[in-house]
């Protein structure tokens, strides 16, 4: 169980794991989770600052109390968390998460020998020669 610390995060603020049924906390949807990458980008820092700093990092961008609150549950149910990913592990089933970068590549090479092109920072389709 090797992941790098912005897959963490991303498994922290955006999966149900390590969270009760009784719980009412929600993990961020995709959208609070690309709001949230776009702040972090905007002030050049990767998603792990979150982990590293002490709510810092949602004072000086200006979130609100409730998201900073809530963000602080989220990251810190990191034993929970650990513990359901190393289940999860023993029955077989892996997490994979892909930044932008590595999503990048993974297609790439997924497209080698297809008729996908990557042009532009886009994957498009190429008109049939045959």
């Amino acid at each position: 169980m090797n992941f790098s610390d912005n897959a963490m995060t991303a498994i922290l603020l955006c999966s149900y794991l390590g969270i009760s049924n009784e719980e009412t906390l929600k993990p961020l949807t995709m959208k609070e989770w690309n709001e949230f990458l776009d702040n972090v980008t905007q002030h050049g820092e990767q998603p792990s600052v979150v982990i590293h700093s002490d709510t810092n990092f949602f004072k000086e961008t200006g979130y609100n109390q409730e998201f900073t609150e809530r963000m602080k549950k989220l990251l810190s149910r990191g034993g929970a968390v650990a513990f359901a990913l190393d289940e999860l592990t023993k029955k077989g089933i892996d997490i994979v998460t892909l930044s932008k970068g590595q999503m990048n590549i993974w297609l790439k090479q997924l497209c080698q020998d297809s008729q996908l092109q990557y042009v532009n920072g886009r994957y498009t389709t190429l008109p049939s020669l045959r």
